[in-house]
């Protein structure tokens, strides 16, 4: 590995080009060398022809959709996955895992499971406005360094949900994680009125943050007083923690060292998915979009799955369609939907 590569890559990056394929964003046409002559290849949609020698390519070559398209296709399924979770409403459905434990929980631990839900679709919609930020922020040419932190902050939204709503927990121990996931809360908004105040001294509307910080240590107490209660000591994981929920450690630590800016991340991530692409900057933009939309297909799945009935066939169709628009692998460990469902516990999640 060379530092000249970092340059190079930078390079391609800044003139938005990408070898080895057209530059037209809603081109359809993808090229590449001839293994015979180094002539270009065209492919027409059904095979990859030589233009100087007639070469045709034996066995197809993995072609990906040009950046355009596949930028595009990220909101589309985000709008296409959301619309799916504010269809199943405010309730779990009659049956689901969800309402098989809200049947059987006293009032505290309803409020603390309902908080779990709500709180699970703030972090879905927060992960899908950063699936649009990416698309946006990698258009052509896209930044080396920047959308990694947008990447990341999907996976940590994204496995926050995992957190939350993870298959066949007691229901003891889901109100305990939305528990310590208020008082996370509660905790961030205290701190943030407490730097709020202290930069707005004297101001005559000071007086209603300073109410609402009151308000909020009340609270604080009351839910101790429950954790207490649920003699549970729970804590709501680091995101480092949480990202093997969505088998995701080592991207974290990916997204983590690029979003920083490290020189040595860029020139290791560019090496290791060269094997993929001649077109390493296409390469790049193209992990950044598969991961996003896993990570966050995978949260999605996670909340209809406690929310709804055990057949969920619409938003299957709607990940097979996303995940073929994304050029993700046709393969049961991506299109994890596809997966026998183990048979949940329902009189675990009852008790």
């Amino acid at each position: 590995m060379r530092a000249t590569d970092i340059h190079e890559f930078q390079q391609a990056a800044r003139q938005g080009t990408r070898r080895g394929a057209t530059t037209n964003r809603h081109s359809t046409t993808a090229e590449a060398a001839c293994p015979r002559c180094s002539g270009r290849l065209l492919y027409d949609g059904d095979k990859l022809s030589c233009l100087a020698c007639g070469h045709e390519q034996a066995s197809p070559v993995r072609l990906l959709r040009n950046p355009g398209d596949l930028l595009d296709a990220l909101p589309s399924l985000q709008a296409d996955l959301i619309g799916h979770t504010d269809s199943l409403g405010a309730r779990p459905e009659s049956g689901s895992p969800g309402n098989l434990e809200l049947r059987g929980a006293s009032e505290a631990e309803a409020a603390a499971l309902d908080y779990a839900r709500l709180y699970a679709h703030q972090c879905l919609t927060s992960a899908g406005h950063a699936l649009i930020a990416l698309a946006r922020g990698l258009e052509p040419p896209a930044p080396e360094y920047g959308t990694w932190s947008i990447a990341r902050s999907i996976l940590d939204a994204s496995s926050l949900v995992s957190w939350l709503l993870e298959p066949n927990l007691p229901r003891r121990e889901r109100a305990s994680r939305a528990l310590a996931a208020q008082l996370a809360d509660l905790d961030d908004e205290s701190s943030f009125l407490a730097a709020l105040l202290a930069e707005r001294p004297g101001r005559t509307d000071a007086d209603g943050f300073t109410d609402l910080q009151a308000s909020i240590r009340v609270r604080r107490q009351e839910l101790l007083s429950l954790r207490a209660e649920f003699g549970a000591q729970q804590a709501v994981p680091a995101p480092a923690e949480r990202a093997p929920l969505l088998h995701a450690e080592f991207d974290r630590l990916m997204c983590s060292s690029l979003g920083s800016g490290r020189p040595w991340a860029l020139l290791i991530a560019t090496t290791i998915h060269a094997d993929r692409l001649a077109d390493r900057v296409r390469s790049i933009l193209e992990t950044q979009v598969q991961l996003s939309a896993i990570w966050y297909g995978r949260a999605v799945w996670t909340y209809a799955s406690w929310m709804s009935r055990e057949s969920l066939p619409e938003l299957q169709s709607s990940l097979e369609r996303g995940y073929d628009s994304l050029g993700l692998p046709d393969e049961a460990e991506t299109r994890f939907w596809r997966r026998p469902r183990s048979v949940r516990q329902r009189a675990r999640a009852a008790s």
